[in-house]
């Protein structure tokens, strides 16, 4: 048996060689929704938009700089 760093990524993830572009054209999709999806609300509450940024840009930066 090879070692996990010698398989390919089809085998990695139980995934057959010709179905890793469907599964990423389905993971682009995906993404593509989310974009949209987020997108219209920050279009229709760019407020609320900008305050939760600012609440995790926050909140990232306390959890990066603790010691």
């Amino acid at each position: 048996m090879r070692e996990s760093a010698e398989m390919g990524i089809g085998e990695t993830f139980g995934v057959q060689e010709g179905d890793v572009e469907g599964v990423i054209a389905k993971v682009r999709d995906g993404l593509g929704d989310v974009d949209g999806r987020l997108r219209t609300v920050v279009r229709e509450h760019p407020v609320l938009a900008l305050f939760g940024a600012v609440v995790i840009g926050y909140a990232f930066g306390r959890l990066l700089t603790r010691s």
